[in-house]
């Protein structure tokens, strides 16, 4: 499963700065149970709209919506779907948003594996003209292969360039309540992968 982490892995399509990585890993006690629990995992992890309830306690919120910012009411993301993830800074409602970019779903009969998850990218409020995006991304990835089952969180910064110019002191003021938030909620990244991940 540690070939999930690797830059060079297909499973984690951009490259950057790593930033975090948050992995769980269960070995079932048999290829047919590892199975129901990968096909359950899929589930948890399509079912963004829910996932405040596997983070347990948490002052976040998710919600799927369209890539104008309409919520959505479904259990099946596609391409281009954002992520509003609603939290708290000081006692103020703050929305950070994530554009999903790709699928992932891989198997290979011969080495009895198979992944499944997406990509995603950190974007600027749908409201707002003129949304670039942020240069943060992140895989939301779980695998199984034989009898062990993972999930993993796995979250890179991207350097973004202007006219060919790094815009790093950019980038940094710009994040900066973003990096803040997501350095104080590890926790909730972790209890969502163990929550995916129920055993």
């Amino acid at each position: 499963m540690a070939a999930v982490m690797n830059e060079k892995s297909p499973l984690i399509r951009f490259s950057g700065e790593k930033y975090r990585d948050v992995e769980k890993k269960v070995e079932a006690s048999s290829r047919h149970e590892a199975f129901v629990l990968f096909e359950n995992a899929k589930k948890r992890l399509n079912d963004i709209n829910n996932w405040q309830l596997l983070c347990g306690k948490t002052p976040a919120e998710f919600h799927l919506t369209d890539d104008m910012g309409n919520l959505l009411n479904m259990s099946a993301p596609q391409a281009g779907n954002l992520i509003r993830v609603r939290c708290y800074d000081k006692g103020k409602d703050k929305f950070i948003w994530y554009r999903i970019d790709e699928f992932i779903h891989e198997k290979n009969l011969l080495k009895d594996t198979e992944d499944f998850g997406f990509n995603v990218s950190l974007v600027s409020d749908p409201s707002v003209k003129g949304r670039s995006e942020e240069g943060i991304t992140c895989t939301f990835v779980v695998t199984r292969s034989g009898c062990k089952v993972s999930a993993v969180e796995a979250e890179r910064s991207r350097i973004i360039t202007q006219d060919g110019i790094p815009m790093l002191t950019q980038l940094k003021d710009k994040l900066q309540y973003v990096f803040s938030w997501i350095n104080s909620s590890n926790q909730q990244w972790k209890s969502l992968i163990n929550g995916v991940l129920q055993y």
